[in-house]
């Protein structure tokens, strides 16, 4: 008899461990710090404010999902955000000009709308040790009030955490956040960007 139970509930506990391994797993906005590989940031030294008018996704995968975890089909599981993905960049875009001295407020002097044509992240495992990776292409719609000035500017990144992790969910928030700031680091060194500033 208390071998029987003793097997229901081992039973049990594989069927439960089953289940997470194979379920979402969500990214907490807090986690999302770059790698010191990838945490340069160009100060960006003006009086000028901005403001995010627009994120829109243009991919093809759902509007939460950021890419895949897990090397094969058995032991895959989407990446998502809390909040839709426009909006989890876009907050990224704005806390990363924040962070180079560019401020956003409402009604700021530049006008932002970020377009996301590709953003896919995904996880190689190695034993219990993920290697999360991504590649991003975005443009960024700019225009200056007063000064009819406009500009489109045209991004893409792509890194690969440094070294195989243990910690899958923060590995993946670093690797988001490293793709991100990568992203901006390119828009505010573009002359483009530049010009709109002066």
């Amino acid at each position: 008899m208390k071998k029987s139970v003793h097997l229901s509930m081992f039973g049990v506990l594989v069927l439960l461990l089953a289940g997470c391994a194979s379920g979402q797993m969500s990214l907490p906005p807090g986690e999302m710090q770059p790698f010191a590989a990838a945490a340069d940031r160009t100060p960006v030294r003006t009086a000028l404010t901005f403001q995010i008018h627009s994120a829109e996704d243009q991919r093809s995968m759902s509007s939460h999902q950021l890419g895949w975890s897990g090397s094969t089909e058995d032991n895959r599981r989407a990446v998502v955000t809390e909040a839709p993905v426009a909006e989890t960049l876009a907050d990224r875009l704005k806390s990363e000009l924040n962070a180079r001295g560019f401020q956003s407020r409402v009604g700021g002097d530049v006008a932002m709308s970020l377009t996301i044509n590709k953003f896919d992240l995904q996880t190689v495992a190695n034993g219990p040790f993920q290697t999360p990776s991504c590649n991003a292409e975005m443009t960024v719609d700019l225009s200056r009030a007063g000064v009819k000035r406009t500009a489109k500017v045209r991004l893409n990144s792509n890194f690969t955490a440094p070294a195989p992790l243990f910690k899958t969910m923060q590995a993946n928030a670093q690797t988001v956040a490293s793709c991100m700031n990568l992203i901006v680091e390119g828009l505010v060194k573009n002359d483009e960007f530049k010009q709109m500033l002066q």
